[in-house]
């Protein structure tokens, strides 16, 4: 199967927008994996907290800019894998964008 569709509506509301997922939630393209991708994007100064599942995994791919993710500092092109975490707090410490994987 194939999918496309523009989220920079949505992305221009909201700090963190869900793409794709198992299920077509919240209006994202639905996928045959037992995976939620975001898109995300901070401005400088901005926080955001996302809260992980139990029993599941977190990747983040910096894309664009630098952020602190619990407390750890990455710029575009890192990448960052979590397990075990109950959340993952990111800082922008310069405007930035990035794809966060919630993995089973």
């Amino acid at each position: 199967a194939y999918g496309q569709k523009s989220f920079a509506e949505a992305q221009a509301r909201q700090n963190l927008v869900l793409a794709a997922s198992r299920d077509g939630r919240e209006g994202s393209i639905a996928i045959n994996q037992d995976a939620d991708l975001f898109l995300g994007r901070l401005k400088k100064g901005e926080k955001l907290i996302h809260e992980a599942r139990e029993g599941r995994g977190l990747w983040l791919q910096v894309t664009e800019g630098a952020l602190s993710a619990n407390g750890k500092d990455l710029k575009a092109g890192d990448g960052l894998a979590l397990e075990k975490e109950s959340q993952l707090v990111l800082f922008a410490t310069d405007a930035g964008s990035f794809l966060l994987f919630d993995l089973a």
